[in-house]
């Protein structure tokens, strides 16, 4: 385990994550502390097998626990709602050098995290 100090989030004082975190439970978290809504997936796929998944995505730990336990491996889904301005899911680091280098947009200046 590395004893450095960890990178920061550049809006807030919250440590920046390194690595993705194991657990669909541990991915939820960092979505549900900032507000935003989750739903779980079959691993590695994209696609919400919940019906009404829209309305069934939550911020409630008890809830989350419990899709947990039935597959620590689910994929985690955020839930867009109208609160939230904009979620922008980049995959791919050469994506993110796009939007950069032929948008001119620093998605630095934004609030960023990885799950």
């Amino acid at each position: 385990m590395s004893t450095s100090q960890p990178a920061t989030n550049n809006s807030t004082d919250k440590p920046a994550l390194s690595a993705t975190p194991g657990t669909f439970l541990e991915r939820a978290r960092i979505l549900v502390e900032r507000g935003i809504p989750v739903a779980p997936v079959q691993p590695r796929l994209k696609e919400c097998w919940l019906s009404e998944w829209q309305n069934k995505a939550t911020t409630d730990i008890e809830k989350l626990e419990i899709w947990n336990a039935e597959n620590p491996d689910y994929n985690t889904a955020a839930v867009g709602k109208l609160e939230i301005t904009l979620a922008l899911d980049i995959d791919d680091r050469q994506i993110y050098e796009r939007i950069r280098d032929e948008a001119g947009i620093d998605l630095k200046q934004f609030r960023t995290f990885k799950v």
